[in-house]
């Protein structure tokens, strides 16, 4: 074997290794992108749930009331708020009457203070939009209660 014929040989081997390395190196890379393929498929489906979650929390809030001012019992119960609710509408709406099945819920929100007598807001959760517009829309109703018993809408 000659001096040029183990040179090339020994520069082919070199050549063999080095396609060797750059084929192992593809092969990584094509891992690696199957992976993040993967990992983007997985970030878009849960980018998708979030998006149907919010809007059907935007849904749900539209049917919720905030009242302020309405007296606060101790211990008070949700089906005994619903109640008071009840009868603070049906008393002062003449426009709309509201059975319990209207609700859904309804709850007190924020820190109930130890020194401080002003009750905390309610949220109502009621099962139709169209019970939140019937309230909404009766403003000199609601008017009226603010000035005779400090509830608001």
């Amino acid at each position: 074997m000659s001096a040029h014929h183990y040179a090339l040989s020994h520069e082919m081997s070199d050549i063999k290794q080095r396609v060797s390395c750059v084929s192992r190196s593809v092969q990584q890379n094509t891992n690696n992108i199957q992976a993040l393929h993967s990992r983007l498929h997985e970030s878009e489906q849960h980018a998708e749930m979030l998006e149907y979650e919010h809007r059907v929390q935007s849904e749900l809030r539209r049917n919720n009331l905030k009242i302020t001012g309405l007296r606060e019992e101790a211990r008070e119960s949700t089906i005994a708020l619903i109640n008071k609710i009840l009868i603070t509408l049906n008393d002062n709406f003449e426009s709309a009457s509201f059975s319990f099945d209207d609700f859904d819920d309804a709850k007190r929100v924020g820190r109930r203070s130890q020194d401080s007598s002003r009750p905390r807001p309610v949220i109502v959760s009621f099962c139709r939009h169209e019970s939140v517009m019937s309230v909404m829309s009766s403003r000199s109703e609601r008017e009226k209660l603010a000035r005779s018993d400090g509830i608001r809408f």
